[in-house]
């Protein structure tokens, strides 16, 4: 529930200002245009810090988890996912119907960490990056396949953790 509190202050904090500006500037010293501008002059420079903060700080993250498991001994795992969109690169022969073949592609970066110790043993270390062409999660009328995607993200989970998957016996 905090989350949700939390991402909505965050979304809604530049226009915190717009509301507050018009009786924080009622006094009659201010010119009436000043009293308009005061809002669109926070509105721009939060926003302004807003998307500072995203670019330069967030970047590419899309996910980081930590979290501690209690067996014989105390454990804590650590992940951390980034995505980003790579370009297509423009081939010699220009087509203009959509392929897998000149399609911008998605990438997925992931890194996790297992340790015990309070970091000082790691148990398990696993890196992972994979790339993937938009067209592969799309059907020809543009909708997505959600179970494929689902399945190429979670074998790229499985294998940064080290889960290995087995061959259905017969």
């Amino acid at each position: 529930m905090w989350v949700g509190v939390v991402l909505w202050v965050y979304s809604h904090t530049p226009f915190i200002p717009l509301g507050l500006a018009f009786p924080l500037s009622y006094p009659p010293r201010l010119q009436f245009v000043d009293r308009l501008l005061l809002p669109l002059y926070s509105y721009v420079i939060l926003s302004g810090a807003q998307t500072l903060y995203a670019y330069l700080i967030e970047g590419d993250t899309v996910f980081v988890g930590k979290r501690k498991t209690y067996a014989k001994r105390v454990e804590s795992e650590r992940i951390r996912v980034d995505a980003k969109s790579i370009s297509a690169q423009p081939s010699k022969a220009v087509s203009s119907t959509p392929s897998a073949t000149n399609a911008p592609s998605y990438q997925l970066s992931m890194s996790y960490v297992r340790t015990t110790n309070s970091g000082k043993t790691v148990i398990h270390m696993g890196k992972e990056r994979v790339e993937a062409s938009y067209a592969t999660f799309f059907d020809s009328e543009g909708r997505m396949d959600i179970a494929k995607f689902e399945s190429w993200v979670s074998s790229a989970m499985g294998r940064v953790m080290g889960i290995r998957s087995e061959a259905p016996s017969s």
